[in-house]
Order: structure tokens, then sequence, then C-alpha cells
């Protein structure tokens, strides 16, 4: 049982990092592209 909810902690941490990471760089693409226009 440990074992299951140490892989679906760790499972979520990552994804939670993943979006954290995409949201990050959506925002830097918004801004380059702010820029050039």
């Amino acid at each position: 049982m440990n074992y299951l909810f140490a892989v679906f902690a760790i499972t979520w941490l990552v994804y939670f990092g993943y979006l954290f990471v995409i949201n990050r760089k959506i925002e830097d693409v918004k801004e380059s592209l702010d820029k050039t226009n």
C-alpha cells in the first residue's frame, strides 16, 4: 500500500511540475510575441 501511495504521489508531483513549466514557457512566448508586435 505504501508503495502504491508513493507512486501516486510522485506521479502527481511530476504532473503538476510539468504543468507549471508549460505555463511558464507559454508566458515567455506571449511576452516575446508582444515585444515583436
